[in-house]
């Protein structure tokens, strides 16, 4: 079985940090968390990483999630504060240039389209709003889609088609689709019996996964198909399928971090199978983990992100 190696940890938070993302070719690192602090890592030219502290006083409240723009130009942040932050790059730095406010509690995820064009938010107030942008500091509210019964914990697009799926407290999974700027719910995803935590596309966008507090991992290709379960000990809050190498990595509460591939001598194209080749126990000490991403950049394809309760950001190496 493949080992995970610990490269590097990132320092910067003084709170649990809730989430790690990489930028879309692997050059920068933003994380977020309970401290409020947006953290920014750059790879200076010796090899290690600076850290750099967006404005602490844009946000009120923890900061739950962050995503870069697929041209890297913005940062979007959502908080526990009920806003959503962007952020556009200037000079080599990332300024705040405008508030996204609408939601009545904690918003829960922020996700871009493929396209650039829109950007996705949900919330605790059970909503899901999706905003259109109009220029580099104009951002409108396209639809607020309220279909979910729960807290919603996740949005993220497709890979390259403009179609959004949420994930809930209400166990679902939803996917939206637009028809002439009339979003509405497509389908309606039901197979896990406790809170959906987290969902990713593969490449193709034809499969999807989602992680759920009942402590099972689905597979979906429009309909459940295969279903990952006795792994992980207690809730999962955080999977990330990689665009680059096909392997799934998931993280949760039982402190691990594991990661499958496809079973290519048990599997079908209706029916995939997928198997645990390496795991970590202790990732972060005796604290959960909340985030995980895989690597965006095509050198470095094995590389792995997490973030969690300890206050840290890891970056690991996939052996296999």
């Amino acid at each position: 079985m493949g080992k995970l190696e610990l490269i590097t940890t990132l320092k910067g938070h003084n709170d649990k940090v809730w989430q790690a993302k990489w930028n879309s070719d692997g050059s920068l690192i933003c994380s977020c968390g309970a401290d409020k602090k947006i953290c920014l890592y750059s790879k200076k030219p010796d090899g290690q990483w600076k850290c750099d502290v967006l404005d602490e006083e844009v946000h009120s409240r923890t900061v739950r999630s962050i995503a870069f723009s697929p041209d890297n130009k913005f940062i979007a942040s959502s908080s526990f504060d009920s806003t959503t932050s962007i952020w556009m790059k200037n000079d080599n730095e990332y300024e705040y240039i405008a508030s996204l406010e609408g939601h009545e509690n904690e918003v829960k995820s922020v996700a871009w389209s493929s396209s650039g064009s829109l950007i996705a938010t949900c919330s605790r107030d059970k909503s899901v709003w999706i905003w259109e942008v109009e220029g580099d500091d104009d951002f409108e509210c396209l639809s607020v889609l309220q279909e979910h019964t729960q807290d919603v914990k996740m949005v993220v697009w497709h890979p390259f088609d403009e179609i959004l799926v949420s994930a809930s407290y209400d166990d679902t999974i939803k996917v939206w689709k637009d028809n002439e700027d009339d979003w509405y719910c497509a389908d309606s995803l039901e197979g896990h019996i406790s809170t959906v935590w987290a969902v990713d596309f593969d490449a193709t966008g034809n499969f999807l996964v989602s992680v759920s507090d009942d402590m099972s991992i689905i597979i979906w290709k429009c309909f459940k198909i295969s279903v990952l379960k006795g792994l992980h000990t207690r809730p999962i809050y955080s999977v990330s399928w990689s665009k680059l190498n096909n392997k799934i990595a998931t993280c949760g509460g039982d402190n691990y971090i594991r990661v499958f591939e496809l079973d290519q001598e048990n599997s079908t194209e209706e029916e995939p199978k997928f198997k645990l080749i390496a795991s970590k126990q202790n990732g972060h000490g005796q604290s959960d983990i909340n985030s995980v991403m895989w690597s965006t950049d095509k050198e470095n394809p094995d590389l792995i992100l997490t973030a969690g309760d300890d206050n840290n950001v890891h970056i690991w190496k996939l052996n296999a």
